[in-house]
């Protein structure tokens, strides 16, 4: 009787495990793209559609293929999402062009 027992504790923390790795429950970000901060120090972000401004994380490569689109709309893939009081920060895996609407 044990052994049931057991075997039900240990499904149930690994099931709790798996679903608490797993609480990114909005991965993407719609938005205006555009350069923001003072040369030699400026970064891209984006004013999104719930009127927040973020600052982007990603790599070199993808950097350089974002910075082309300024001022477009853009959907981007978000790894992680940072929230402060006055700083946002989006960390980016990928990205779509939207459709001026």
């Amino acid at each position: 009787m044990n052994k049931p027992l057991f075997i039900l504790l240990s499904i149930m923390i690994v099931v709790l495990i798996g679903c608490a790795g797993n609480n990114k429950t909005n991965n993407k970000l719609i938005g205006i793209l555009y350069v923001s901060g003072n040369e030699p120090f400026t970064h891209l972000s984006l004013h999104s559609n719930d009127d927040k401004y973020y600052k982007i994380e990603c790599s070199d490569s993808l950097t350089i293929e974002l910075w082309k689109l300024q001022g477009k709309t853009i959907e981007l893939s978000l790894d992680e999402l940072k929230e402060f009081d006055k700083l946002n920060i989006a960390v980016v895996n990928g990205y779509s062009v939207k459709d001026s609407e």
